[in-house]
């Protein structure tokens, strides 16, 4: 995606970084060495692990427990309104649909944005 590396060199030295996925652990770890992205996130989740998957609210449970981090204080960014905003709003986390599509939506993200850069802007 366009502006990713620079998003996360932005965000990284002022912000902890974490990532909730559905999958396996193993090939997670592998696509996130492969892309370059590990050295940014301090933990991964990944629904093998929690025993529950994405929308379900004890993921995000979970991985807040993981990260050390409540709620009140965290920023759920995804791509998806049905498995990730609807998810981490269940959970009692704020929420930014990452609208890369411009598709209409109506279940409540707290943000939206259309390109990533346009994060610094809500931050």
């Amino acid at each position: 995606m366009p502006g990713t590396f620079e998003l996360l060199d932005y965000l990284k030295p002022n912000y902890h970084l974490h990532i909730i996925t559905n999958g396996f652990v193993e090939i997670q770890n592998i696509k996130l060495a492969c892309s370059h992205l590990d050295a940014y996130f301090e933990t991964l989740t990944v629904s093998e692990e929690a025993g529950v998957k994405k929308p379900n609210p004890a993921i995000f449970e979970f991985a807040l427990s993981k990260a050390g981090a409540h709620s009140s204080e965290s920023l759920m960014i995804g791509d998806e309104i049905d498995v990730d905003i609807v998810g981490a709003a269940a959970a009692g986390i704020d929420t930014v649909f990452f609208n890369y599509l411009c598709r209409p939506f109506s279940d409540g993200a707290t943000f939206e944005i259309g390109k990533l850069l346009e994060l610094k802007n809500i931050l």
